[in-house]
């Protein structure tokens, strides 16, 4: 008999970050949590963080096609931003940023993707964001200050 987690069966890493003031977290369905400031007049700004276990195999390269892939089949999207590598911790990053045409209207969106190889396996955590509005750029900014606040931490 196996159990979860053991040599056969490799745990999901845990990771560590910082929830902005006025940001709260939420669960839904199909991923692993979401942070959210909460406005009743307006769009409401979000971060939804999922997971994939992925094949050793996978490169960040195919990550990063996966991610373009993604994001283009949206409507009327503008890439702003692209970047990939290891940030100051050796983690490993890919990250897009872009805009497009939501049925709510423009929507100013973040992509990270923070993959840990190990064990055999590679595990690949999604921080997928959402603003819109006026306060966009301020809530993108809080957006960053999550993702590079992330720490892959070891049991």
């Amino acid at each position: 008999m196996l159990t979860f987690p053991d040599e056969m069966t490799v745990a999901t890493p845990r990771f560590s970050f910082d929830v902005p003031q006025g940001w709260e977290v939420t669960h839904v369905d199909h991923v692993l949590f979401c942070l959210i400031r909460q406005r009743e007049d307006s769009f409401s700004p979000n971060l939804v963080v999922s997971h994939d276990r992925r094949v050793a195999s996978i490169t960040s390269e195919e990550i990063m096609a996966e991610m373009d892939a993604y994001v283009g089949s949206l409507q009327n999207v503008k890439v702003t931003a692209r970047k990939g590598g290891k940030d100051k911790n050796g983690q490993e990053w890919d990250v897009m940023e872009y805009v497009y045409d939501h049925q709510v209207g423009q929507l100013a969106c973040c992509l990270a993707v923070l993959t840990s190889w190990h064990d055999g396996v590679a595990d690949s955590y999604q921080f997928q964001a959402s603003a819109a509005g006026p306060s966009a750029a301020d809530d993108l900014k809080d957006v960053h200050q999550v993702i590079t606040s992330v720490r892959l931490l070891e049991d």
